[in-house]
């Protein structure tokens, strides 16, 4: 967006201070993985001024349910494991999520779990990130089935317990 809108156009980070902005018209569009709660927060810090304030509220409702979920989950877990890309703000938004109640893995592909002991923890909970194929969250799940001592295999989603997919 930002290559549209020339020097009039801001890009704020979660954490970044607001800019001064001379214009009296504004328009805010937030990343399609951004939390509703941060879009409202800015929305809120920004009415008062600006003369013409316009919000295009263009985060997907499957991201929102999904870190919801997620947020919900780590809350009874010992641990989670979040997969996807370690570049994906989608996965990083998990991850920070998860963090915040448990130890947190964020994982790109079962061989990374290798080298991570999951002895210490009784409940494991996982997520991935809107992109992450079926198939890489199915081998994740396999290999941490292994690790538990089950060896048991899945070969679908819907065989992985309370497992829901969302989509935009």
């Amino acid at each position: 967006m930002r290559s549209y809108g020339n020097e009039k156009t801001f890009v704020i980070g979660e954490d970044d201070p607001i800019p001064k902005i001379k214009e009296k018209r504004l328009a805010i569009m937030a990343q399609t993985t951004q939390r509703i709660e941060k879009l409202q927060e800015l929305v809120y810090k920004l009415l008062s001024n600006f003369n013409e304030l316009r919000v295009f509220n263009t985060i997907c409702l499957a991201t929102t349910q999904r870190q919801k979920a997620a947020e919900e989950l780590a809350q009874e877990s010992d641990a989670m494991f979040v997969i996807g890309g370690l570049k994906s703000s989608n996965t990083r938004a998990l991850a920070k999520l998860s963090s915040v109640y448990c130890p947190t893995y964020h994982i790109e592909d079962e061989k990374q779990l290798a080298s991570i002991d999951i002895s210490p923890y009784k409940s494991i909970g996982i997520t991935a990130g809107a992109s992450t194929p079926e198939e890489m969250i199915i081998k994740v799940y396999n290999v941490l089935l292994q690790k538990s001592g089950d060896f048991k295999t899945v070969t679908s989603i819907e065989e992985i317990p309370m497992f829901k997919e969302e989509s935009c």
